[in-house]
């Protein structure tokens, strides 16, 4: 496994300074102070809708990505509103998923740029979706980096796994991608 500590840190900002400006420029959505933590939890308590990206190069964890109801459904609703599409109360749940995954598709597509431009290789695979799941307990030795973006409209979590042995006793990152080959 390899991680860079600047590689992982430059993902996690592209990550969430692609999310704030999509979500403000396409939905009117502001995002509130979106400060990563380091927690050791026990286990990922997943919002409504919820996807699974992973990381490959020099920065190998999973990303989660979790939305509360009340801010996809906002976002669903100003997306068919938008493109002047009505669906019956039945499609709406499979909308949701579609959707989320489609919205995810276009942040992680304006992060592939910004990635690139880093001599270090950082690949992303497309969102894989999360249904009926509740949470997802931490792996033995593993830590969540737990990112909250806030808005007026709900929540959306960006919670990154990785290997515990990266992280000192102050939970920090501490090992550069010599180090872990």
């Amino acid at each position: 496994m390899t991680i860079n500590r600047s590689d992982f840190e430059h993902v996690i900002s592209v990550l969430v300074r692609h999310m704030q400006k999509f979500l403000e420029t396409q939905f009117g959505v502001p995002i509130s102070n979106p400060e990563p933590a380091i927690k050791d939890l026990e286990q990922i308590d997943l919002h409504h809708a919820t996807a699974v990206i992973a990381l490959g190069g020099t920065v190998s964890m999973l990303v989660v990505i979790s939305l509360e109801k009340s801010l996809l459904s906002y976002l669903l609703d100003e997306d068919l509103k938008k493109n002047g599409i009505s669906i019956a109360d039945t499609e709406r749940s499979m909308f949701e998923e579609e959707f989320t995954a489609e919205l995810l598709n276009v942040v992680l597509g304006h992060c592939t740029a910004d990635l690139e431009k880093n001599p270090n290789k950082v690949t992303l695979s497309p969102p894989a979706m999360i249904s009926q799941a509740k949470s997802i307990r931490r792996p033995k030795d593993c830590l969540f980096i737990n990112i909250e973006l806030n808005t007026p409209q709900g929540q959306m979590e960006v919670d990154f796994v990785g290997p515990r042995e990266l992280f000192d006793t102050q939970l920090n990152l501490i090992y550069k991608a010599e180090e872990m080959q």
